[in-house]
């Protein structure tokens, strides 16, 4: 249970990341255009490509931290 709740939490996190600097990048340029108040189109394909990213950036942490929790298992019961 312990695992998993590790693994959980590494995805999220590695989600967040990610994630989060292209869909801040990509906010924050539609809020500069917009307020030269020029016409946009929204955020675009920056805050897309963040979206995107972000379950590959989560299963990347999710990973590494599953194989480093089993390491860890394996190390401790070697000591005993």
């Amino acid at each position: 249970m312990k695992r998993l709740a590790i693994v959980l939490l590494s995805f999220v996190v590695g989600a967040l990341l990610s994630g989060a600097p292209c869909v801040i990048s990509g906010y924050l340029a539609h809020a500069e255009e917009a307020a030269r108040g020029e016409e946009t189109m929204g955020p675009g394909w920056t805050t897309f490509l963040g979206l995107v990213a972000a379950p590959f950036g989560g299963a990347v942490a999710a990973a590494v931290a599953f194989w480093w929790t089993r390491r860890r298992g394996e190390h401790e019961a070697s000591q005993d």
